[in-house]
């Protein structure tokens, strides 16, 4: 008598099936997805999971990986360049560089200036770089107007020269008007007591000190007096004192007098976010002069510095190991090629060269069901294996 062969159920990680094995689900239980006919509790990189369905879909190829939804707008991740969320969100778009208005956080997430801020480096009122108009851009921040010891050029707050009161200019011969104890001459702010001397406080012609050629009472607060230039022309002036060097943090002008660096520089070139030459522990010095958490986009940090990937590289960790290529390229082993080596095949989602495996394409999946077939004709001697391979096809 001719023993009854039993139908194999679906694997225990399916809810329904077209054959027994795992990779062969046409459904899955509640609260898994069902990618490429197997039952996932994660859909991974460059899919979500539709618990409607019960599927991975398809986030869009802006997406690395994306919000219940294929469209543009719903990335959490982003393929290439920086995510812009909508305001209060966590996905958005994708785009290349982050808009005006917003600023690169140390996250890789383009996120909103302080309102007066056209452009920034941050999210404080003193992080701008520059102003939307009317305003001007003044030590950091957007202000409705410069004050007095400052003039605008380009939108922007300089300094006079400080023998200025107000100025229309950097150098010493472009004053409008000068500070007590000065005397204006074709354009020029000089000692009313003459060359060397100040006046105080009670109108009396004061020696400077012995170290300073030409002095003032200090413009601030009417007190204490401001060397204006040391004798020691190898002597620069530091907070109206001779001192030998600008300390680390100030840079030197052109009348050897040391002015502060924008806060976010170690050392710099000359005032402003966008002039730095170092930066503090933590930040990177950028392609744009600026000081930021992390390098931008087609660029990797190496010893303080944001130092340029490979030309056909898009993102990188070093000049020799590329994480994304441009254009049509692929990538593999860090490098971007036209086309993947023997045995690999390219991630349409990441564009990244991949072994081929058991699981690598649909072929092989297919050679997987005939394994399988073989196997099961071969124990219950159903029919010959030639017979079972060409059904199969």
């Amino acid at each position: 008598m001719r023993e009854k062969i039993k139908l194999s159920t679906c694997h225990d990680e399916c809810q329904s099936c077209f054959g027994p094995l795992p990779y062969q689900c046409t459904s899955c239980p509640f609260g898994q997805f069902l990618l490429e006919n197997s039952c996932v509790w994660d859909c991974g990189q460059g899919y979500f999971g539709d618990l409607g369905a019960g599927i991975c879909g398809t986030c869009h190829p802006d997406c690395r990986s994306c919000l219940g939804g294929a469209s543009k707008d719903k990335c959490l991740t982003c393929s290439s360049g920086y995510l812009l969320p909508y305001i209060g969100t966590h996905f958005g778009n994708c785009v290349e560089e982050c808009p005006t208005g917003y600023y690169l956080t140390d996250n890789g997430n383009c996120a909103m200036c302080y309102e007066m801020c056209e452009t920034c480096y941050g999210s404080n009122d003193t992080d701008c770089t520059s102003c939307n108009s009317p305003l001007f851009l003044k030590e950091g921040k957007c202000v409705p107007h410069c004050s007095n010891g400052y003039f605008q050029d380009g939108g922007i707050c300089y300094a006079c020269h400080p023998s200025c009161a107000t100025c229309y200019g950097f150098n010493d011969d472009e004053c409008y008007t000068c500070p007590f104890g000065r005397t204006f001459k074709y354009g020029k702010c000089i000692p009313s007591c003459g060359e060397g001397s100040y006046m105080n406080s009670d109108n009396i012609c004061t020696s400077c000190h012995d170290s300073c050629s030409d002095c003032l009472l200090n413009n601030t607060d009417g007190s204490g007096v401001q060397c204006l230039q040391c004798k020691n022309q190898q002597l620069s002036v530091l907070y109206g004192e001779c001192v030998p060097d600008c300390p680390s943090n100030f840079y030197l002008n052109s009348y050897r007098i040391c002015q502060e660096c924008h806060p976010s520089c170690a050392t710099c070139e000359r005032n402003g976010a966008t002039s730095c030459v170092t930066c503090w522990n933590g930040s990177f010095l950028t392609h744009l002069g600026t000081c930021e958490a992390q390098c931008h986009q087609g660029y990797f940090p190496s010893n303080g510095f944001c130092q340029a990937c490979s030309i056909n590289c898009h993102h990188c960790v070093s000049a020799k190991e590329c994480l994304q290529c441009k254009g049509d390229l692929v990538l593999q082993f860090g490098e971007c090629l036209p086309l993947c080596s023997n045995q690999h095949y390219v991630d349409g989602v990441s564009r990244q060269c991949t072994e081929c495996s058991w699981n690598a394409t649909p072929a092989v999946d297919h050679l997987k069901l005939i394994v399988h077939l073989v196997w099961l004709a071969n124990f219950f001697k159903m029919a010959p294996v030639s017979k079972i391979v060409l059904m199969a096809f």
